[in-house]
């Protein structure tokens, strides 16, 4: 059988493999080519854009985005599990040789090691194909096709968006199982107990995507817990409260900042936003003995350190090296008034697996959030297809992916994620048809 031969064309943002008869590009031994069906564009995409999310060992990438589903379309002759066909998704952290001599290599536990991030420190996945290790990708079960085909259909979305996030919600559900873990092991349990149980308070600062997640997340595993959303913008929250309402049936509490009731009255916060200053004052949330998740990483923070109020621990530091240690919650030092600090960057191997298979279950809530899809590399277009949401086109001509991934694009307020089709077949655009230069609905 003859192989397959690609070559690689230069587009904005992307080096994509497209069908060529040109140069060739033949897969490696131990890689497959992945057509891509679906990616979506994460903050930290827009972070990394800025300058603001500084990685280790930076590469002159040209391809951006690491969440994405594809279609096996090539496989190297070393590859036995994997076969041409199989939809897969791309696991977006390739460990170097060096990290996998560690202990946490063998357990799986990739946000532990330092590793090669794509779309950041090597070529990511927004593009027409890609080609992967094939350790690094997971066949999506039929089961979680199914689900995900019955849950995309109320919201307009080609069934394959829902799976772009598993990479997402194996982050989310690292961090949670960090948090059971360092709650064991530095609180006997006494935060996890009391969310189980009902009378803990759980506090969200960030109503962007992520926190959505971590709110579908924790009301699956602890469907008595109190939670609440804090947030500098009115809009935003609005859109999260909203959101939740219609795919939870439950709208959570606002923390406002200026509220002093608010102040030492929840168990858990979880940080889910880069932003400085919620790191800063994050602490004043938080009761004697609770537990402070540090999932996002904080603007600068590894340039500029952020440490908790006593000024001892980098903060940055626990959550990039996925630290749980206790740290003291105001600047007097007092160790009766300590808490529990967890932090994660990224997944275990154990977690993506889990959400592979289970993303069938999440599908309804991811498909309500996705606002906006661009079809195609080149389109000059974002289509709206939530209402509320507004088409966005390129002012400049240009393909909209430019404008979408600048730190400061002006239609963030009305979009909590966009999905990105590069390959967009006639079945694909079919499930868009009643959006496509219609608007918004």
């Amino acid at each position: 059988m003859k192989k397959r031969s690609f070559s690689l064309v230069q587009s904005w943002g992307s080096l994509a493999l497209v069908h060529s008869n040109l140069e060739r590009v033949f897969v490696g031994d131990e890689n497959v080519v992945v057509e891509i069906v679906a990616a979506t564009i994460c903050e930290a995409d827009r972070r990394f854009v800025s300058g603001s999310k500084r990685v280790e060992g930076n590469s002159p990438c040209t391809t951006l985005g690491h969440e994405a589903v594809g279609t096996i379309v090539a496989v190297g002759s070393n590859v036995k599990r994997l076969k041409v066909g199989q939809l897969v998704a791309i696991m977006p952290h390739q460990v170097p040789a060096e990290e996998r001599k560690k202990q946490a290599f063998a357990k799986g536990e990739i946000f532990k090691l330092h590793t090669h991030h794509c779309g950041m420190q090597c070529d990511g996945i927004i593009a027409n194909h890609i080609e992967w290790p094939a350790d690094w990708v997971r066949p999506i079960p039929k089961a979680a096709i199914r689900k995900a085909m019955n849950a995309s259909v109320e919201h307009g979305l080609h069934w394959s968006l829902p799976l772009a996030e598993i990479e997402h919600l194996a982050c989310v559900m690292t961090s949670v199982a960090q948090f059971e873990v360092a709650d064991r092991a530095w609180a006997g349990n006494a935060n996890v107990n009391r969310l189980k149980s009902g009378k803990g308070r759980v506090l969200l600062i960030g109503a962007g995507w992520m926190g959505f997640l971590y709110c579908m997340h924790l009301y699956a595993k602890y469907p008595n817990a109190n939670v609440a959303i804090k947030d500098p913008d009115e809009q935003r929250l609005r859109m999260f409260r909203d959101l939740s309402a219609s795919v939870l049936g439950k709208r959570p509490d606002i923390a406002y900042g200026l509220d002093p009731n608010a102040e030492e009255t929840f168990d858990v916060v979880i940080m889910a936003t880069a932003a400085r200053a919620a790191a800063m004052d994050l602490f004043r949330y938080l009761k004697p003995g609770g537990h402070v998740v540090l999932f996002s990483g904080i603007h600068n923070g590894a340039i500029e350190l952020v440490f908790d109020p006593a000024k001892l621990s980098d903060l940055e530091r626990v959550h990039r090296d996925g630290i749980h240690t206790m740290v003291y919650r105001t600047p007097e030092a007092e160790q009766r008034d300590m808490v529990v600090a967890s932090g994660t960057s990224g997944y275990t191997v154990r977690a993506f697996e889990a959400a592979t298979r289970n993303i069938g279950d999440y599908a309804a809530g991811i498909g309500a959030g996705i606002t906006g899809v661009v079809m195609g590399m080149e389109s000059k277009e974002l289509i709206a297809v939530r209402r509320g949401a507004t088409p966005l086109v390129s002012a400049d001509g240009q393909p909209i992916l430019k404008t979408l991934f600048e730190p400061t694009w002006h239609g963030r307020q009305n979009h909590l994620k966009i999905g990105i089709h590069p390959n967009p077949t006639s079945e694909i655009r079919s499930s868009y048809e009643e959006f496509i230069g219609k608007g918004a609905r």
